[in-house]
């Protein structure tokens, strides 16, 4: 059996386990526990998880979207890896992936979950580098749009970045959380040396299964 075989049976078994971990984070956070039951340790923790959209023109119909993350593997049968995709607009072109294989895709309710493998196997304790890039059209045509990111596992540092076109940049920008757990912050553009504005946001050790936004005027 050829090792992208056996990382698409991995990715349908995680999908069960997926749903189990899941339920006992909620679960956990309320501080219930479910007949001495402990949380399965998730196969993996994001060192690093960063989303950066490039918007490449001031109308806002073409934008790149990066992913990079630094993942650290903690069971000896780890190798697959979840990214989840939503938003508007539509997807041109293929995927383009580095440090994993795309292996296929499935809807859950309004996300899209794509499933990445990485070849060879890791070890356990192994750090791996995957970054994904997409590009997206008619996705930022709005007054007032987002950058969303998931903290689905374990993760040390979210990192959020938006990157405006030369001649358009946002008039305000907010961070906000949901569930609500902390106040609106005010978040202000930075001009680089290519004169175009950019938007950050660093979260650090973000709540599990929490949405983080980066949202603006413009």
């Amino acid at each position: 059996m050829d090792i992208l075989r056996i990382l698409q049976q991995l990715a349908t078994a995680l999908q069960v386990t997926e749903k189990m971990a899941a339920s006992l984070v909620v679960l956990s956070k309320s501080g219930g526990s479910l007949f001495g039951i402990s949380r399965p340790t998730p196969s993996y923790r994001n060192v690093i998880l960063a989303l950066e959209l490039d918007i490449c023109d001031v109308e806002g119909r073409l934008a790149i979207l990066r992913r990079r993350q630094t993942v650290e593997f903690r069971t000896p049968d780890a190798g697959v890896i979840r990214e989840l995709l939503w938003g508007d607009g539509r997807l041109l072109g293929k995927t383009l992936a580095h440090g994993a294989d795309l292996l296929g895709g499935r809807r859950e309710g309004g996300r899209v979950v794509q499933f990445l493998g990485t070849n060879p196997p890791p070890a356990k304790g192994e750090r791996r580098r995957i970054e994904t890039e997409r590009v997206v059209r008619d996705a930022l045509l709005g007054a007032e749009e987002y950058l969303e990111g998931f903290a689905e596992r374990p993760t040390s540092a979210l990192k959020l970045r938006v990157l405006f076109p030369e001649g358009r940049f946002a008039r305000t920008a907010r961070a906000e959380m949901t569930p609500p757990r902390s106040k609106l912050r005010t978040i202000r553009p930075r001009i680089g040396k290519d004169g175009r504005a950019a938007l950050s946001w660093t979260i650090r050790n973000p709540d599990e299964l929490a949405t983080y936004r980066l949202a603006w005027n413009w």
